[in-house]
């Protein structure tokens, strides 16, 4: 993902003056969880577009959903910038091995099923794993750590306590703050 916005924006330092570009890509890095990039995107294209209404309602929309991450759901799990906090990675680093049965650094679909089966005590829906594998994977059979990496952080923002309860299954405890 990153190689590519890079070369989008070197095509983009071409003729930077499309802002509808900017924003689409911007967009698409927002939707899938990239935040600093898509503000970083947006700080370009409002170099060329000085108060765009289109570019600060995007900025908005971004800052609203870092502003969420404040949440105490989230502590321990995404930082301020929606990125995942050096726990989780390492936690989910561990548990790749851990399900890596063969060892190949990459998961297959059996080994996939094996830990969704134990995170949520039933087994994984075929539905649920196909579109983890066609969003997710490096290829239709096999998820690699940083494709797992990236599938959990797409979780947890959407529903931390899933998270949560799916790595206190393994032993990993990400227990919100109380407010004294």
């Amino acid at each position: 993902m990153q190689e590519g916005i890079h070369s989008l924006l070197l095509l983009l330092e071409e003729d930077e003056f499309l802002l509808q570009a900017y924003l689409c890509l911007a967009l698409m890095c927002s939707l899938s969880k990239y935040y600093t990039q898509a503000l970083q995107l947006l700080i370009l294209a409002e170099n060329a577009y000085p108060n765009e209404e289109q570019i600060l309602d995007l900025r908005a929309q971004i800052n609203s959903k870092l502003s969420s991450f404040n949440n105490e759901s989230y502590k321990g799990l995404i930082d301020e910038e929606g990125e995942m906090t050096e726990e989780l990675i390492t936690s989910l680093e561990e548990l790749f091995i851990r399900f890596d049965e063969d060892k190949d650094g990459l998961w297959s679909i059996e080994e996939f099923e094996k830990f969704v089966a134990l995170a949520t005590g039933a087994p994984c829906p075929p539905d649920f794993r196909k579109w983890v594998f066609k969003t997710f994977a490096v290829s239709p059979k096999f998820l690699s750590l940083s494709s797992f990496l990236h599938f959990y952080k797409h979780q947890t923002v959407e529903d931390p306590s899933e998270s949560r309860a799916d790595l206190g299954k393994f032993g990993f405890q990400f227990t919100p703050q109380k407010k004294e």
